[in-house]
C-alpha cells in the first residue's frame, strides 16, 4: 500500500533539494498569516518537483489561507484540486465542507462531511461541521446526532454541548437543552450565552 507524506515531509524533499529560496517559499506557506502562506505556497507550486503528495499537502494549505481571509471559491478550487490528488483526502473534504458551510450551501457541505466521515469516522471536524450544516439547514434531529456523535472524542469542545443545546431548544427539548447549556458552563463559566439561555428557560445559576 503507497503511504501518503505528511505535509511538511513532502515538501521538506523540496526544500532540501532546491537551496534558499524555497525554503523561504516553505515557510512562509507553512506560516500563519494568510497574505505571505499563500505567496509562499504559490511560488512552491511552481516547483519543477510535482509529485501527489507535495502537490495535494500544498493546495491544501493554500486553501485554508484562503479560507481565512473569506474567499472561499479560491479556497475550494484548491480543495477540489487537493482531493483529485488524493493526498491528506479526510483534512481536504472537512476543509472543503467548512468552505461550502461559509457560503451557506449546506447540501453541498454534507456531502463532503459525509465522505469524510466514511473515511474516518472518529472525525470530530467531520460530524461538527455537518451537525452546524444539519442545524443551520433547520433538521435539528440529525444536528444532535452529529454533535452527539462528536463529543466523546472531544469532550473538552464545550461549543458541541451549546450547539447541541439550541438544537434540543429548537425540537422543544428544554431539559436537555439545560442539561448541555449547564455542561458548557462547566467547560467554559463566563459563556454569557449559555447564562443567557439557562435564564430564558427558567434555569439561571
Amino acid at each position: 500500500m503507497r503511504r501518503t507524506l505528511s505535509f511538511s515531509a513532502a515538501i521538506a524533499i523540496v526544500v532540501c533539494s532546491a537551496g534558499p529560496a524555497p525554503a523561504d517559499d516553505f515557510a512562509d506557506c507553512v506560516g500563519k498569516s494568510p497574505d505571505p502562506s499563500i505567496r509562499g505556497c504559490s511560488n512552491l507550486l511552481k516547483q519543477e518537483w510535482r509529485s501527489s503528495e507535495f502537490l495535494g499537502a500544498v493546495y491544501l494549505k493554500r486553501g485554508g489561507s484562503y479560507s481565512r481571509i473569506g474567499q472561499y471559491d479560491r479556497a475550494i478550487a484548491d480543495y477540489d484540486k487537493a482531493i483529485i490528488l488524493g493526498a491528506r483526502l479526510v483534512p481536504a473534504l472537512t476543509d472543503r465542507g467548512a468552505a461550502y458551510l461559509a457560503k451557506g450551501q449546506y447540501d453541498r457541505a454534507i456531502a463532503d462531511y459525509d465522505k469524510a466521515i466514511k473515511l474516518n469516522p472518529r472525525n470530530v471536524q467531520g460530524h461538527t461541521g455537518r451537525g452546524l450544516s444539519y442545524q443551520l439547514s433547520g433538521q435539528h434531529d440529525k444536528a444532535i446526532a452529529d454533535f452527539s456523535e462528536a463529543i466523546p472524542f472531544g469532550p473538552r469542545y464545550s461549543f458541541l454541548y451549546f450547539n447541541r443545546a439550541m438544537a434540543y431548544e429548537k425540537i422543544g427539548q428544554s431539559d436537555k437543552a439545560i442539561s448541555d447549556y449547564q455542561q458548557m458552563l462547566k467547560i467554559n463559566p463566563h459563556n454569557q450565552s449559555s447564562m443567557a439561555a439557562l435564564k430564558r428557560l427558567g434555569a439561571a445559576p
